[in-house]
């Protein structure tokens, strides 16, 4: 009896679809990391610049005139969306139940309005006033950001939730 040996040759196909989740998550780590990066940079300046005295204020001003409200509400909202994005970064956030993104979203409200709170109350020391519609214009530039978010995490598939 006279044993054969086969040889298997291992066929090697290209596969698109793993070279496009690749090219995928690469991309979505960059993304990831400039979110990170521009959150890192975003918050001190934020706090940099509320903080910052009236006489050199003045001279940053922006040459549009702007209500100080609407700057309140833009500069929040736009913490507020760098925050969630970052959240996002995280698959271990990705996977969350609503229950549990609904708990997210009202901690990191309460945690960026305490924010705006000790924001305002601070600049006093600096020559700056305390006022509650600032506060406010912050909560409201939170909330609306939040809402937004709420809206996207409601709106777009699981898989494709950072993609």
């Amino acid at each position: 009896m006279q044993r054969t040996r086969r040889t298997h040759k291992l066929k090697v196909v290209a596969n698109p679809g793993f070279q496009q989740t690749l090219v995928q998550r690469l991309a979505q780590r960059r993304l990831a990391l400039l979110c990170r990066l521009a959150l890192a940079i975003y918050l001190p300046a934020l706090v940099l610049a509320t903080h910052m005295p009236p006489k050199h204020l003045r001279r940053l001003a922006l040459p549009i005139p702007i209500s100080d409200k609407l700057a309140h509400f833009t500069a929040y909202a736009i913490l507020a969306v760098l925050v969630v994005m970052v959240a996002l970064s995280f698959s271990a956030v990705r996977r969350m139940r609503p229950a549990g993104w609904a708990t997210l979203a009202l901690g990191g409200m309460f945690i960026l309005g305490c924010l705006g709170l000790c924001d305002e109350w601070t600049q006093p020391a600096l020559g700056r006033q305390f006022d509650w519609l600032d506060w406010a214009a912050d909560l409201g530039g939170i909330a609306t950001a939040a809402g937004l978010a709420a809206l996207y995490v409601a709106v777009k598939p699981r898989r494709s939730m950072w993609a």
